[in-house]
């Protein structure tokens, strides 16, 4: 991959007249040193929502990789060794080479459907707030555009049912709780506050129904999860089952009436899952092969692709179900 030069992701983009300063400013906060002086439990008050205290970066060691299906053909999306966002597409027989979308180097990607059904890439921008672009009819991609301020240590998005859904995102704050935004025409509705506990990182995913999930690794390093309720609101954080993960991926396209499925990368490296099916009882490895990044998609007829960093920063994917494969390697090319 080439490596690509040029402004660093989270500087101001085309077309945004203000200046980092000046939104630290209007939240109340002087300057990105004033930030770090802030607690947790300032924001868990009420205290300046939109901007989640500082308390340290995110893991550096976590890979990030994303996967969609597109036509019937597997899209991979990882971040390269430049920082910036690299794509390939498997036609069902080969891989494309690696190709870039647009420069701006980031932490963290996911994916999304807007409800136009154009396809979105958000990203925790080195900043540690949340940028999107959008791929163009024509097959570009459109510049790299700010949500609102939030300092965020992960970040996850769900794809709708629904096809007038808005797009919603969901961060991990800086206070190590869960918030969400939501657009709102050509604009953000303010953070919010799912419900209150603790956790490193999340995967969101809507079942079927149109119902909301947000799975998180605790501060324990088990998977928790919450509903959205019908009613409004969250329920409270509940335990799937005992086991240590590293780094959680929940499919991207529910499967009408399908059960909840949940991938990790467990204390060993390996990728095991659960299921609600069987009440979340039991652990179960896919293929062996050790990994740092995670992804998932419901390819269809009861397969679910998995697609992971693996410890030689290359990307594999393997498939899960009826039938399985084994891990295969995809277009050469070094991705964090």
């Amino acid at each position: 991959m080439r490596r690509i030069i040029g402004w660093p992701f989270g500087s101001a983009s085309k077309g945004r007249k203000t200046t980092k300063s000046q939104r630290h400013r209007r939240l109340g906060i002087e300057s990105l040193e004033d930030r770090r002086l802030l607690t947790a439990s300032t924001t868990s008050s009420g205290a300046n929502p939109g901007a989640p205290a500082f308390v340290g970066s995110p893991d550096t060691d976590r890979s990030s990789v994303a996967i969609l299906t597109v036509a019937g053909e597997h899209q991979v999306f990882a971040i390269g060794a430049d920082g910036g966002v690299w794509t390939e597409t498997y036609n069902g027989t080969a891989w494309s080479t690696w190709t870039p979308t647009q420069a701006g180097a980031v932490q963290q990607i996911t994916l999304q459907r807007d409800a136009a059904g154009q396809l979105n890439i958000y990203a925790l921008g080195m900043d540690n707030q949340v940028w999107f672009e959008r791929l163009l009819s024509d097959g570009s991609w459109s510049a790299w555009t700010f949500t609102q301020p939030g300092i965020a240590q992960s970040i996850s998005t769900q794809t709708s049912v629904y096809p007038n859904e808005p797009s919603q995102v969901f961060i991990v704050g800086a206070d190590n709780q869960v918030w969400s935004e939501t657009a709102n025409g050509n604009s953000w509705d303010s953070w919010s506050l799912t419900q209150q506990g603790a956790v490193k990182q999340i995967s969101a995913l809507m079942d079927s129904t149109g119902a909301s999930h947000v799975f998180a690794i605790g501060m324990d390093n088990q998977v928790w999860f919450e509903n959205a309720l019908s009613s409004g609101g969250w329920s409270g954080w509940s335990l799937t089952q005992p086991g240590t993960v590293q780094q959680i991926a929940t499919p991207s396209v529910a499967i009408a009436q399908g059960p909840l499925q949940v991938f990790a990368i467990g204390a060993d490296g390996q990728v095991w899952t659960e299921s609600s099916s069987n009440g979340w009882h039991g652990w179960t490895l896919t293929q062996v092969g050790a990994g740092k990044g995670l992804a998932a998609i419901n390819s269809g007829a009861g397969v679910t692709t998995v697609a992971m960093v693996g410890m030689d920063q290359q990307v594999y994917t393997e498939n899960v179900g009826q039938p399985s494969s084994p891990w295969l390697i995809s277009a050469p090319g070094t991705v964090r």
